[in-house]
């Protein structure tokens, strides 16, 4: 039996007994200088990546703390060479700084040896304009900005990318009541994000990440950074699902006047001081892209972070602004390229666990299931045809989601949990149109107006289907999401869904995640790392069949 709660390895993995960590506070203590890599039952994992141990340094977080803390909870002794590692990481932030002159890019190291690595980089040697003889910088053209940082990124290098640009200013104010009437006052962990931000990112090149589940506030924490900057902001997001909700935030949460923001769609390239804009438009329409390239922003938040790093969306991050600010609720990406966010906007100022939020009532606990509902006789031999023939992968998807009895499922719990507030949510737009029919329920999508919503946050509806559009809606809160329909492997995609039922409300014990999947096909394979993530995440799974639920007639244990 471990007698203290961390297994330090030597190679920088931090295992955590979950059991000797019953409210959680070591695991959020432990994303102050490292990073979460999954939470799955009894055993946290962490790990000293030098991006981490960068943010810390960034955060005035010493080195000397760090291996006291580790000494302290840990279970063996640590590797003397990690202790090393803690500190070169820690000594190294700072050590190179990029700053803009003109159309060129200056490089400077405070230590030689550090720019004779960088030079023999066969990645980078070849962007190099010009090397000063006294061997303490480097000079980049401007355009090579992003890949210079990445690659840098990548051999461990952190650089804080100064700027001297003031962007223009903008006074917005937060309400002292929503709308609605309600007290609009920050969450502590919503002060503690804006203070480091604030404190800390002026000797960081005045950028970072900030990290929280969905239905955490993030939004908020944002208004409030820009009202303390009081500067022109440009906030960039996914799509207009998330436009929508930004503006929503805007018009409830702050006195901004209507004719000082804007968000920018197809018909219409108005910028004003608050401008919102997706990352697609943006990118895809190069004459505003030009026009938005050209304003003193003061400040650019890049909504749904990791989105930004996407190769078609990369040129927003060379916007030039006075600050900048990356936000998310995953950073989790399939070419697993998340973490360089941390390169391309600044470092890690806060992390905030599901877990602590649950533990002080801010999230709802959630229960997850995923129920194997087979193909029918028919059906599951139009798919063995199709696997042996063809093997058409998206055919073998599309039978596998549009699996007939998955109507019994979505109509057991339905009719089973009446007194509920429910959403089935389907990628597959067929899927989502046929159940929409086959129940009778309103389906929502990327078109719909918001009077459908309003009516189930009002609580006059309790049943809604929606595309995968759904995590960007503004609805309120819900009792149980049915996901029918899957996005391939997305593991991004199931954080989401489950984001959705994370919401407290005093009307809410608990949430429920059902997730329908059809066994011994292409969908049972896609949702094998969509499972380990969540479980990854701190959730737990119980996995039953369909006939096993409608016999016993419950999918919740405590029913």
């Amino acid at each position: 039996m471990y007698e203290k709660p961390l297994v330090v390895h030597s190679d920088g993995h931090i295992y955590l007994m979950e059991w000797q960590d019953p409210d959680g506070q070591l695991a959020q203590k432990l994303t102050e200088f490292s990073d979460r890599v999954k939470s799955p039952e009894e055993v946290n994992t962490f790990y000293l990546s030098p991006y981490a141990l960068w943010s810390a340094a960034a955060k005035d977080i010493e080195a000397d703390h760090i291996i006291r803390f580790l000494n302290e909870h840990c279970e063996n002794q640590i590797d003397k060479k990690l202790i090393n590692r803690i500190r070169e990481d820690i000594e190294q932030f700072g050590q190179l700084r990029l700053k803009q002159q003109g159309k060129q890019l200056i490089l400077k190291a405070h230590v030689s040896l550090l720019i004779e690595n960088i030079k023999s980089n066969p990645k980078i040697a070849p962007l190099i304009v010009q090397d000063i003889s006294d061997h303490s910088m480097l000079i980049f053209k401007l355009e090579d900005r992003i890949r210079l940082l990445i690659e840098l990124f990548d051999m461990h290098l952190f650089v804080i990318d100064e700027t001297d640009m003031t962007g223009d200013t903008l006074d917005l104010q937060l309400k002292k009541k929503t709308i609605g009437g309600a007290d609009l006052k920050l969450r502590d962990y919503q002060n503690e994000a804006v203070d480091m931000y604030l404190q800390h990112s002026p000797k960081a090149g005045k950028g970072g990440v900030i990290l929280a589940p969905p239905y955490s506030g993030k939004t908020l924490i944002a208004l409030k950074i820009i009202e303390l900057l009081k500067k022109r902001v440009l906030i960039i997001v996914e799509n207009e699902a998330g436009a929508s909700s930004w503006l929503n935030e805007i018009k409830d949460k702050t006195s901004l006047p209507d004719d000082l923001y804007t968000f920018i769609r197809k018909d219409s390239n108005d910028i004003k001081p608050l401008t919102v804009c997706t990352y697609s438009h943006l990118s895809g329409n190069h004459r505003l892209f030009k026009k938005v390239h050209e304003i003193n922003w003061g400040i650019i938040i890049f909504d749904d972070a990791h989105k930004s790093l996407a190769d078609t969306f990369q040129d927003a991050l060379s916007i030039p602004s006075e600050y900048k600010l990356a936000i998310a609720s995953t950073l989790a990406r399939a070419d697993k390229r998340g973490n360089q966010i941390f390169a391309l906007v600044g470092p890690k100022w806060l992390e905030v666990l599901p877990r602590e939020l649950e533990n002080r009532n801010f999230l709802s606990p959630v229960t997850c299931v995923e129920v194997k509902v087979p193909l029918s006789v028919e059906e599951r031999e139009n798919y063995d045809s199709e696997s042996l023939t063809s093997r058409n992968s998206h055919n073998l998807r599309s039978i596998a989601a549009m699996n007939s009895n998955k109507i019994r499922l979505t109509k057991y719990v339905l009719q089973h949990y009446w007194n509920k507030k429910i959403i089935i949510v389907s990628y597959k737009i067929d899927l989502a149109k046929k159940l929409s029919g086959h129940h009778n329920i309103s389906m929502i999508n990327r078109s719909s107006n918001l009077n459908d919503i309003t009516s189930f946050d009002q609580e006059e509806s309790t049943r809604l289907i929606c595309t995968s559009v759904v995590e960007k809606l503004p609805i309120e809160y819900i009792d149980i999401l049915v996901a029918v329909s899957y996005h391939g492997s997305s593991e991004r995609e199931e954080y989401l869904r489950l984001g959705k039922v994370l919401a407290a409300h005093p009307n809410k014990r608990k949430g429920y995640f059902i997730s329908a999947v059809t066994p011994a096909t292409v969908e049972e394979e896609d949702f094998k790392p969509r499972r380990k993530a969540i479980i990854n995440y701190g959730y737990r799974y119980r996995i039953v069949t369909l006939d096993d639920l409608l016999q016993r007639g419950s999918v919740f244990e405590s029913d």
